[in-house]
Parts: C-alpha cells; sequence; structure tokens
C-alpha cells in the first residue's frame, strides 16, 4: 500500500472518529440547555449552526485554495488561515476570571 493510500485513510478514520464522538455531544449539549417543550427548537438551530457553518467553511476553504493555487503555496495557506481564526476566537474569548478562584488564604472567600 502506497502511503499515500495510508495517509488518506488515517485522515478518513480521523474524520469519523471525530464525528462519532461530537455528534452525540453536541446532540446532548444542545438538548441540556432546552427548556422544556423547546427541545425541538434548540435542536434546529443547532442543525442550522452546523448547516451555515458547512456552508461557510466550504465556500471560504474554496476561494483559500483558488488564492493559494496561484501563488504557490496551496499546502500551507489554509493552515496559517486556521490558525489566524483560531487565534482570533482564542482572542476574543479568552478571559482571565475563566482561569478559576484566585488563591486565597485558609478560611477566606475567593470572590470578596
Amino acid at each position: 500500500m502506497s502511503l499515500g493510500k495510508v495517509v488518506a485513510c488515517w485522515w478518513a478514520r480521523l474524520i469519523v472518529e471525530s464525528t462519532l464522538t461530537a455528534q452525540p455531544t453536541m446532540n446532548a449539549v444542545a438538548a441540556g440547555y432546552a427548556p422544556d417543550g423547546s427541545i425541538a427548537s434548540y435542536f434546529g438551530v443547532q442543525g442550522l449552526a452546523f448547516a451555515v457553518g458547512g456552508v461557510v467553511g466550504n465556500t471560504v476553504g474554496g476561494l483559500l485554495y483558488t488564492v493559494a493555487a496561484g501563488s504557490g503555496v496551496v499546502a500551507r495557506l489554509p493552515w496559517f488561515a486556521f490558525l489566524a481564526w483560531g487565534v482570533l476566537l482564542a482572542a476574543v474569548f479568552w478571559r482571565p476570571s475563566s482561569l478559576g478562584p484566585a488563591r486565597t488564604r485558609v478560611g477566606e472567600r475567593a470572590d470578596g
């Protein structure tokens, strides 16, 4: 078996296992957030977010591939774009308070 086939099989397995792990978790989270009587609405919004993400991701990925093919860096440009997006999201959502309570002396409360 050639190296290309081995790599393709490895990526396919990674995608399948990731999907099998993530999808039930997403469903459980959506069901956990939903109040009684509106679970279907929460699943609908989750599905809509998944669809919008698929459209935007495929469109942006195709544009990146087109730009990369013209500049000769096809293998690297999408990864740099993902890195930039991840850093941007980390900067937007990072809060020092999410690191946990500050250390206090014995008997003191962390919230003042």
